[in-house]
């Protein structure tokens, strides 16, 4: 992976002591890290993003998921929120990623059945449309 284009967010709230796994780490490879521990504060960070005019042509999104949703710290992200809650769709997300992106999310069954369909689409509908990609 080539240093200087990776967007890593990972959810900071899932290391405990108990249970450890590399997966929410920093990535040495990324240009910018993102650890958040909810959802208010993922829009924050990326807001300043938007607002420095970042730009990124990988996003790896590490955390705990289920079909059509990814958990950060102890708030769930839905699929139908990225096209219908305006916190996402007006945001200007879609700024970061201005050339073909590709997108992962790495949490357990996220892509799962119909709901996880949706998220995959609706993640790039918002986050993808200037550009392309997939996810």
């Amino acid at each position: 992976m080539a240093q200087g284009d990776l967007l890593q967010v990972y959810d900071a709230a899932a290391k405990t002591k108990l249970w450890h796994n590399q997966l929410f780490e920093p990535n040495d490879d990324a240009a910018e890290v993102l650890g958040v521990t909810g959802i208010s504060e993922l829009h924050e960070r990326l807001g300043k993003l938007v607002a420095d005019r970042r730009t990124f042509s990988k996003v790896s999104f590490q955390t705990h998921g289920d079909s059509g949703r990814i958990k950060i710290g102890d708030d769930w992200l839905l699929y139908f929120e990225f096209l219908g809650n305006p916190a996402w769709r007006d945001a200007g997300y879609d700024k970061l990623f201005p050339f073909e992106t590709k997108m992962i999310f790495g949490g357990c069954n996220v892509a799962e059945d119909d709901d996880g369909r949706k998220f995959l689409e609706n993640a790039g509908k918002l986050l993808l449309r200037n550009g392309g990609g997939y996810t």
